[in-house]
């Protein structure tokens, strides 16, 4: 603020000459009483510094409402598949796919998964997966949804 104020300020040039000359402001002011207005000479870090702190003025919840956000929020309002996290995991080097046999080609080998976690049922389930395409991940994710609902 104090860099700023001195070039609302006008400035006062002095020529070698010994004349002194008044210029314009760099920064002309919008209202007249901003120039005069007295500033700090106080240093950016040294105004933080000796700043006071002033405690932010937040509305807290009331009692009925955090009963209402935890009743909304609670685990047994959720059934099966209602919330469910989806992660990959990739396998380095590519290995045998349950079903195959030992040798497969490295396109029909096994190059990583997806997990699929129900949040309201805590349980887990794991994809094996040769590729991790869309196509590949959506048929994993209907026969999560098979496995679940059986």
């Amino acid at each position: 603020m104090y860099h700023i104020q001195e070039l609302i300020q006008p400035i006062i040039a002095h020529e070698s000459s010994g004349i002194c000359q008044e210029m314009h402001p760099v920064v002309p002011p919008i209202v007249n009483s901003t120039p005069n207005r007295k500033t700090s000479s106080l240093c950016q870090s040294c105004q933080l510094v000796h700043s006071k702190f002033q405690a932010p003025k937040v509305n807290q919840p009331n009692n009925q409402d955090l009963t209402r956000l935890r009743e909304s929020l609670s685990q047994d309002a959720y059934e099966a598949g209602e919330i469910v996290s989806i992660g990959q995991y990739v396998v380095n080097p590519p290995g045998n796919l349950l079903l195959g046999f030992v040798g497969e080609t490295p396109h029909n080998q096994l190059n990583g998964g997806t997990l699929f976690h129900n949040a309201s049922t805590g349980l887990i389930w794991a994809e094996n997966q040769v590729s991790l395409g869309a196509g590949k991940t959506l048929m994993a994710k209907e026969h999560f949804e098979q496995w679940l609902w059986e």
